[in-house]
């Protein structure tokens, strides 16, 4: 079996496994230890959709760690109340980060709504590669009634005349 290693060379934008130690704040900077091996940071970004998910992934690895059956279980009675829960470094907020980390990658994508001029969405309307669009103006007429202003155009153009100006 291979050693683990733990590094950090201190610049998260040129190394994603160094990203994702410091999403987890796992820098050894308090010098209390490494939370996790360099192998198991790096097989996360490799599984996992980006540092994100991968960081996600690791603190929910954590949480298991600490949380599992025998570890780093505390206790406390009062009378007869007793309160058994998880301790060590935090152990509560493990699960909140790995969500919180989740919806950040959530977030990562921009939608894209079309060109801002007229040549823009011209191009976009004869790239075939394009996904056609899911909604359009008089979709939902009902084909028995006259057609109505506007009808069979896509985003304000008409797909028919191949006019390119707005509609009114």
């Amino acid at each position: 079996m291979a050693a683990e290693t733990f590094s950090y060379s201190g610049n998260p934008a040129t190394d994603n496994k160094d990203w994702v130690r410091t999403l987890l704040a796992d820098t050894n900077a308090d010098g209390l230890g490494w939370l996790l091996s360099d192998e198991q940071i790096l097989w996360s970004l490799q599984t996992e959709g980006g540092p994100y998910l991968a960081a996600a992934a690791c603190a929910d690895y954590i949480n298991a760690a600490f949380t599992g059956p025998g570890r780093a279980v505390a206790q406390k009675k009062v009378g007869d109340l007793a309160v058994v829960y998880a301790s060590g470094r935090g152990v509560a907020t493990w699960a909140m980060i790995a969500k919180q980390l989740r919806q950040r990658a959530a977030r990562g994508g921009m939608p894209f709504a079309g060109g801002i001029d007229v040549e823009d969405r011209l191009l976009e309307l004869e790239d075939n590669t394009l996904m056609t669009p899911a909604f359009e103006r008089g979709m939902d007429d009902n084909p028995y009634l006259p057609a109505q202003p506007g009808a069979g155009e896509v985003f304000g153009f008409s797909n028919e005349s191949g006019d390119t100006g707005q509609v009114a």
